[in-house]
């Protein structure tokens, strides 16, 4: 594979991707390449970087993204966060919107991966506002740009192992024995869940409603400051005013540039009105 189809290939990934893969990156995307071209057929690495440059088939392009994303994720990663969800942003628009009369809330996990995530903030709904007399429509958007794992969420079959950080309450409530050393989603928690695949270079988002919370965890670190930028500002605009976004504990915004408010490390708001920041 020459330097100048791999550069190619490379520059192809952060376009439609958005995603920046350094030279400590080229043998394992060397690695994760070769196998898409020799399954499809193509003699040489220069031949898929045309047909991949030049076609721009949706499919090729889902799977290159399968192929590259890491999807690390795990049930309860930094825990911090969902502790915060719990005790203090969810309560808190539970309360405006019960004032209001308002019984929609929407949150959208941004970085959905095999489902761990959604799923946990599925679980912090239902134990909020499940049994709530009124007729609460809240639910989770989890969107991801990799298929595959999107599949994988919407199965929510995970190994017994994986929900080990989870509250005891929570895997008994909302897990049921699946094959032996897997546990299954219940499918009631299943059912207000929604999967869709979303490249969040996408502009603009298609959403037709705001947002209350938003998670984007761990996904930042992919992009250069310029795109970072550019994707905080989409995400903001996806969101109610007073809505919390919530980042990995590792990333952060520009103060100087963001019109998200610093709440506490990976944790931003969108201020109550546009006029207390600017860009």
């Amino acid at each position: 594979m020459s330097e100048r189809d791999l550069a190619r290939i490379r520059d192809f990934i952060r376009s439609e991707l958005g995603i920046s893969l350094g030279e400590e990156k080229a043998a394992l995307l060397r690695a994760r390449l070769r196998d898409i071209f020799a399954k499809r057929g193509f003699s040489s690495m220069g031949e898929y970087a045309d047909w991949l440059i030049d076609v721009r088939e949706r499919a090729g392009l889902s799977e290159l993204a399968d192929a590259i994303s890491t999807n690390h994720t795990f049930f309860y990663r930094e825990s911090e966060h969902f502790e915060h969800l719990e005790n203090v942003s969810l309560p808190e628009w539970i309360e405006r919107q019960r004032v209001k009369n308002d019984f929609d809330l929407r949150v959208w996990c941004a970085a959905a991966s095999t489902g761990e995530e959604p799923y946990t903030l599925g679980m912090i709904l239902e134990e909020l506002v499940g049994d709530a007399v009124a007729p609460w429509k809240a639910g989770v958007l989890g969107t991801d740009v990799c298929q595959d794992v999107l599949e994988r969420a919407r199965r929510g079959v995970y190994a017994e192992e994986a929900v080990q950080k989870l509250p005891q309450r929570w895997v008994t409530r909302f897990f049921e024995k699946g094959d032996p050393c897997e546990l299954v989603v219940r499918p009631d928690l299943r059912r207000a869940m929604t999967f869709r695949r979303l490249n969040l270079l996408r502009h603009p988002f298609p959403f037709r409603t705001k947002f209350h919370v938003v998670f984007c965890r761990n996904v930042m670190i992919y992009f250069d400051s310029d795109l970072r930028h550019r994707i905080a500002d989409r995400i903001y605009d996806s969101m109610e005013h007073g809505g919390y976004l919530y980042l990995g504990l590792s990333e952060t915004l520009n103060r100087g540039e963001s019109r998200f408010e610093f709440v506490a490390p990976g944790i931003f708001r969108k201020p109550e009105t546009d006029s207390v920041k600017g860009t």
